[in-house]
């Protein structure tokens, strides 16, 4: 990025990333009409929303933000926490992979929001490149397994039990397979088809363990459904 003819690397050390922000950096803008433009070329979806904001609003937005992300992440730690904490105790192993799939969900969050490339791999834009599509493989992968087990797929379908597993390791070795031959694109595009499927799966097992009388599968298949239409409802009132 150029300003003012100096140039500022934006992926040197995450320079100007404020987590779940965005960039910001000091525009000076003379009196009169300016013209600000900009060229952004990225294998991923990118939404490019520009504000021009005082030190001011700038700061109140980052404490908004804070504290908003502060209650999600503390949330979801205490939540996992109770469930390791239940798996300990009664050795129920359906806890024990919702903690990991709360963990997870964590990952993508932190990869996805920018606190990852800012606070922990600030100096690592490899990282930062393949990190987001191996999360996303590993959020869908871990919601996959935590079915299993809630499901108790193993006892009830051996069938149906091995072809969730089988798409699992799928879905880990092809985005495992891009990384390695570099291809961001491959890896960019299988993390968002994996999680499609992973979507479409999720309700159709959730089906499957209705029609057949499966152990707690009408809150399965009720939480898979709340799950997918709330985005709708969201996009829909914005």
């Amino acid at each position: 990025v150029t300003i003012d003819g100096n140039q500022v690397a934006l992926g040197a050390g995450a320079l100007g990333l404020i987590p779940a922000v965005g960039y910001a950096l000091a525009l000076p803008v003379p009196p009169g009409d300016s013209e600000l433009w900009l060229r952004v070329d990225c294998v991923d979806p990118m939404v490019l929303p520009l504000e021009l904001l005082s030190p001011a609003q700038l700061q109140q937005r980052r404490q908004v933000t804070a504290y908003q992300y502060g209650l999600l992440y503390g949330f979801l730690l205490a939540l996992c926490a109770y469930n390791l904490f239940l798996f300990a105790g009664l050795g129920e192993r359906s806890y024990l992979s919702y903690a990991i799939y709360l963990v997870s969900y964590i990952g993508v969050n932190v990869c996805y929001t920018g606190h990852g490339s800012a606070w922990i791999w600030p100096d690592l834009p490899p990282l930062q490149r393949n990190v987001i599509p191996v999360m996303m493989v590993a959020f869908g992968g871990t919601g996959l397994l935590f079915a299993q087990r809630f499901l108790r797929l193993r006892e009830a379908s051996p069938q149906m039990d091995r072809r969730v597993s089988a798409l699992v390791a799928f879905g880990a070795g092809v985005v495992a397979v891009s990384v390695l031959m570099g291809s961001h694109f491959a890896a960019v595009l299988w993390g968002f088809v994996f999680l499609g499927l992973v979507c479409i799966v999720m309700v159709a097992l959730g089906v499957y363990a209705v029609q057949h009388g499966m152990p707690s599968a009408r809150y399965f298949l009720g939480a898979c459904l709340f799950d997918h239409v709330k985005p709708g409802m969201k996009i829909y009132q914005e």
